[in-house]
């Protein structure tokens, strides 16, 4: 799983527009943020299980932590038990680590 972003530098009136880093640029821009998921089924077969687009200027998103909320459990809900989840340094933070303790999901984080 990764939080990545889209940066729109020239855009000014696409819906909901938030701010994000572009790390190309080394600036803040307007643009989406990302969330992906992928499976690894085999050695030489990766899968995209959910990867999209959001904002935090548009609803339903309140915040970072309950889109990413959304989406673990959702991935819970199809994957059930046999998933380890390999998490990038993006959600080293407590509460998605908390969040998946209680959904009792394994994981190793990347720092």
């Amino acid at each position: 799983m990764d939080l990545s972003d889209i940066a729109k530098p020239r855009a000014h009136c696409l819906e909901g527009l938030a701010f994000v880093r572009d790390g190309s640029r080394d600036e803040i821009v307007p643009g989406y943020w990302t969330f992906e998921a992928y499976a690894r089924i085999s050695r030489d077969r990766i899968v995209p299980l959910l990867n999209f687009a959001y904002s935090l200027e548009l609803p339903p998103a309140r915040s970072e932590i309950s889109v990413c909320e959304t989406a673990f459990r959702k991935l819970k809900e199809a994957l059930g038990d046999r998933a380890i989840y390999l998490l990038d340094r993006g959600f080293d933070g407590w509460n998605h680590l908390a969040y998946l303790e209680r959904l009792e999901c394994r994981f190793v984080l990347r720092l």
